[in-house]
């Protein structure tokens, strides 16, 4: 389905990818692409959200997706956190039943420059977002792009980064997930890269994304299940 163009965010047109889940009412998940990519190029861990239970939104970002006219471009996630904020808010008076299609939990997740974006909404002043109650980050990093500065969150965050990661080091996860303040959780992947472990997810994070957001959504920052899959909080 297609949001119009409207602020916040870009302005522009999003496109939006909506997968329902067996049962409803359900907790929804947005989905943040990467750069140059479309949800499309996550469909197994996005199937896999929504077989758990999750009711999952994947908007088309107009800046960084990969069928962008004259290419995708790095600079426009300025606009992400924005166009996420307007998904949110207009979906359900777009999609017939949607309003009635979710429960009113929302949580986040995030993969790259989707990560950067899905971690602004939740510990940016100027991006943040009440409604979204907890967050993945997948080989994401904090940028200083918005104004405000960075800020300890209380929204329950997970963090999953590859230690082979080439793009974005994965000591720059740790470092956001430090400063990310107590009671978030961190998970490494020896010698995971920067995009396959999540583009063909691995049967570990597939499992760790769907068994945090299980107790996160609620705000719960135990960790319950996770730990056991080797993440560690934070100090």
């Amino acid at each position: 389905m297609t949001i119009p163009p409207g602020s916040p965010g870009s302005g522009e047109e999003i496109v939006v990818d909506v997968r329902m889940p067996a049962r409803l009412p359900a907790p929804m998940v947005v989905f943040a692409h990467g750069m140059d990519t479309l949800p499309s190029n996550y469909a197994a861990l996005l199937d896999g959200l929504s077989n758990a239970g999750y009711l999952v939104v994947a908007p088309h970002f107009p800046g960084t997706r990969s069928d962008r006219p004259g290419g995708p471009d790095a600079s426009t996630v300025g606009s992400q956190p924005g166009d996420v904020r307007r998904v949110i808010s207009e979906l359900p008076a777009l999609v017939p039943g949607f309003a009635d299609a979710t429960d009113g939990r929302v949580a986040v997740v995030g993969h790259s420059l989707g990560g950067v974006t899905a971690l602004a909404l939740v510990s940016q002043p100027s991006q943040m977002d009440p409604r979204i109650s907890a967050a993945v980050i997948l080989a994401g990093e904090h940028q200083p792009v918005w104004a405000g500065g960075f800020q300890a969150t209380a929204a329950p965050l997970l963090f999953i980064h590859g230690t082979a990661d080439d793009v974005i080091p994965w000591t720059s996860g740790e470092a956001a997930w430090i400063a990310s303040g107590p009671g978030h959780w961190w998970l490494a992947l020896p010698n995971g890269t920067h995009g396959s472990p999540f583009t063909d997810p691995s049967p570990l994070v597939a499992h760790a994304v769907t068994t945090f957001l299980s107790t996160a959504i609620n705000g719960d920052h135990s960790g319950n299940g996770i730990a056991a899959l080797g993440a560690i909080p934070s100090p």
